[in-house]
């Protein structure tokens, strides 16, 4: 391949007509350099040190190498921090939790449950679906969508082809299909034990008059339905009709399953258990992929954020051998106590003005903080599920006194205490 040829293939038609991004052009200049090994070994005045042929073959790796760089790059500038594009896992279990109260008020006003209501069967049916993918790893689509809307005994989950939930063990578990690059089979996942979690309300939603109500006679058989009665045959409908109840109660929009997916594999990836490795390997069992996957497509945190422990580990090292300080006791740095999550703080806003959030998620030296907003004229804090934050610890005041109210935060420390609180630190 002359200079010319080169030229025209890659800049003139790879990059300028067919507009390719940097890893595409990668994937045919590593298709052309297979090609050019290939045939300069079949040529009968070729050899390995054929210096022509080695320079083309070369400079086309050295083109390669350049693009999967660049392409390298534009993934880690668009993998941003899950707080600052998507949505979090902690919004989505908001979402949850603020359709569990409308259930729970329904649920107080039809006796526990024991009068049948069209609207509290579709309330509850929304809270079920979306606790199928919160209370324990979130699955696939067709692996929630398609179950049956009875519970099988352990002979009939032996020679039944459909998603079902059947006893295993003394315990429910989920027993579906699943299908992923690899390989596919049938795999059970236990439910979570408390009732309070999921049970309760899943058992009522099987009651035969429930069922009634919900599929307006059609006997499809299975536990989901739509506001007609009908099952969600296509995934996209199913995507839907989760990305409603989430926007519903967070104001984000199009959160699927495969958005809830990332945001749980990000949110395990952030947390403090000291056995990570094995927590790692049960959630990949779980959600059935690889740890490869995991990592590379499921877990969002950013390229700096996976490499502050390894840097914080070495830091420690270099202190203890070279300062010979150890980390642990370096009284240079202040002590700060990190607030708990769910913890009401305070913070200055873009305009210096005091605003308080609710503590989501905390990592070294940064916290995610969910936006309260002030109902005009009370003490009265409404979160905002739409604005997650990402603070340093030491831009934070608290304890703050407050109590719950429903969904909302009620503030009984006066903002004037709050900004003299924060003044003293």
């Amino acid at each position: 391949m002359s200079s010319m040829a080169y030229d025209k293939y890659v800049e003139g038609y790879l990059r300028s007509i067919r507009g390719l991004s940097h890893g595409s052009i990668g994937n045919h200049v590593t298709a052309a350099i297979d090609v050019l090994k290939y045939r300069t070994a079949q040529s009968s005045s070729a050899t390995r040190l054929n210096p022509k042929a080695n320079m083309k073959i070369a400079r086309l790796m050295r083109t390669r190498n350049q693009e999967q760089t660049l392409a390298e790059r534009e993934r880690n500038e668009t993998r941003q921090d899950s707080a600052s594009s998507g949505i979090v896992w902690e919004q989505v279990l908001e979402a949850v939790r603020r359709q569990r109260l409308v259930v729970t008020k329904l649920w107080e006003l039809s006796n526990e449950g024991k009068m049948a209501d069209y609207k509290l069967a579709v309330e509850v049916q929304h809270y079920v679906a979306a606790a199928f993918y919160t209370c324990m790893p979130p699955g696939r689509s067709k692996e929630v969508r398609l179950l049956l809307g009875r519970i099988l005994s352990e002979n009939e989950s032996q020679k039944s082809l459909q998603n079902h939930i059947t006893l295993h063990s003394d315990t429910l578990a989920l027993s579906s299909d699943y299908k992923n690059k690899q390989k596919w089979g049938r795999d059970t996942i236990e439910l979570p034990t408390d009732k309070e979690v999921l049970l309760k309300h899943l058992h009522w939603l099987m009651s035969p008059a429930v069922r009634n109500l919900l599929t307006r006679d059609n006997n499809h058989g299975f536990l989901f339905c739509r506001r007609n009665g009908t099952n969600f045959c296509e995934a996209s409908s199913w995507t839907t009709y989760l990305a409603g109840i989430v926007a519903k109660h967070t104001g984000v929009a199009g959160v699927g399953t495969n958005a809830l997916r990332h945001a749980f594999t990000t949110f395990m990836e952030t947390s403090t258990d000291e056995d990570h490795l094995r927590l790692r390997e049960s959630v990949g069992r779980a959600m059935r992929h690889t740890g490869r996957i995991q990592q590379n497509v499921y877990n969002d945190v950013s390229n700096l954020e996976r490499k502050r422990k390894a840097v914080e580990f070495a830091t420690g090292a270099f202190k203890r051998a070279v300062i010979e300080i150890d980390s642990d006791e370096d009284v240079a740095r202040p002590v700060r106590l990190n607030p708990p999550v769910g913890a009401l703080v305070e913070f200055k806003d873009e305009q210096d003005a005091p605003a308080f959030g609710k503590v989501l998620r905390i990592t070294a030296g940064d916290v995610l903080v969910m936006v309260l907003r002030p109902s005009p004229g009370t003490n009265v804090l409404i979160p905002d599920a739409t604005k997650v934050l990402r603070k340093s610890i030491s831009q934070l005041t608290w304890p703050i006194d407050y109590e719950t109210s429903g969904a909302d935060y009620l503030l009984r420390t006066s903002v004037a205490a709050i900004e003299g609180f924060s003044g003293e630190q």
